[in-house]
């Protein structure tokens, strides 16, 4: 998505567990759902700061996720962007 500006919301499926470097970097995507349903975190490269870009302001992703996300190094960085949200809606 790198480079698609004109995209701002994108729903990520529950099966993805890794996003690579650069993924949103240079997009207009301002809002991820993602209903990530692995065990553990998502995994994220070591640059991880590269990865969602300075214009994402939410990640909405299930709770369980966010109550454990502290324990994940690679993802501190965005505990603040984090939003929980039932997916079952």
């Amino acid at each position: 998505f790198d480079g698609t500006t004109s995209l701002t919301e994108l729903t990520i499926p529950g099966s993805v567990n890794s996003i690579g470097e650069n993924t949103f970097s240079n997009s207009g995507v301002t809002t991820i759902y993602w209903n990530y349903t692995g065990a553990g975190a998502p995994q994220l490269p070591s640059n991880a700061t590269a990865v969602f870009g300075t214009k994402i302001q939410q990640i909405y992703m299930p709770k369980s996720f966010i109550d454990s996300v502290a324990l994940y190094g690679a993802w501190k960085p965005y505990v603040s962007l984090l939003v929980p949200y039932d997916f079952k809606k």
